[in-house]
């Protein structure tokens, strides 16, 4: 089984929150991420969707959790509050 987190935020720049993001990926490996992938609604680029896979629901849960996702997340210029949800394959 795995686990698939679905994180979908707002953000100030896109460009400058994706610089940030990807800049992150050495600590997304580290926490357990194994694919990733960034969207923009179509109509609103400020609004990001991203999905995160992992091994197990424990190590999406790990992750969102992770002091420096929430720091790199401020410092980044999400403006809203993430909406996070965590699927799990069968």
């Amino acid at each position: 089984m795995s686990a698939l987190l679905v994180v979908r935020h707002d953000v100030e720049d896109f460009d400058t929150w994706h610089k940030a993001y990807v800049s992150f990926a050495g600590v997304q490996e580290r926490l357990g991420v194994k694919h990733e992938s960034v969207h923009q609604l179509v109509d609103q680029p400020k609004t990001v969707l991203v999905l995160h896979k992992f091994d197990t629901v424990e190590a999406a849960q790990a992750f969102m959790a992770a002091p420096e996702l929430q720091e790199a997340m401020k410092t980044a210029g999400v403006v809203s509050e993430p909406r996070a949800e965590i699927y799990e394959s069968k």
